[in-house]
């Protein structure tokens, strides 16, 4: 279902330990099943058109306020389809990238990507992980470097 070939991924993709609720245009549900400060890997039962602009609106944990962005979807699949009673419901993966984001939404999704960072470093480290790593990380090292847009090609 792509129209156009897939571009390079731009920045640092987050796999998240559980999905967060999301819907697009206020309507169509979604699970985020991954996230960057670029865009966004959603699991959804309607059909989305690659090339096509929505309005994401993503349930981030603390505070539990919605942010909504405008993104563009640069692929989908069709994942499986699953038989019903009455019809079948075919569930899609999808590739959003972000348009236009604002700066507070970007600190929001940078300050979540950070705490799932910090907090994974910290699971590794009590399990005795060597690839627990550093100590800490602030959410700059999620924002674009300076002078590089918000959203980019890419998620």
């Amino acid at each position: 279902m792509t129209n156009r070939p897939h571009k390079p991924r731009h920045g640092q993709r987050v796999i998240l330990p559980s999905s967060l609720g999301s819907r697009l245009n206020g309507r169509l549900e979604a699970k985020v099943l991954d996230l960057s400060i670029r865009g966004a890997r959603i699991e959804h039962r309607d059909l989305v058109r690659p090339g096509q602009a929505y309005t994401l609106s993503i349930d981030l944990p603390r505070p539990h306020t919605p942010i909504h962005v405008v993104v563009r979807t640069v692929w989908s699949v069709v994942l499986r389809i699953e038989p019903g009673a009455e019809s079948t419901t075919m569930v899609y993966r999808s590739g959003l990238e972000f348009e236009g984001l604002t700066s507070g939404a970007s600190q929001r999704i940078a300050e979540f990507l950070c705490e799932l960072e910090l907090s994974e470093r910290h699971d590794r480290r009590a399990a005795g992980d060597p690839r627990a790593g550093g100590s800490g990380a602030t959410h700059q090292g999620w924002l674009p470097a300076s002078g590089e847009a918000a959203a980019g090609p890419g998620n």
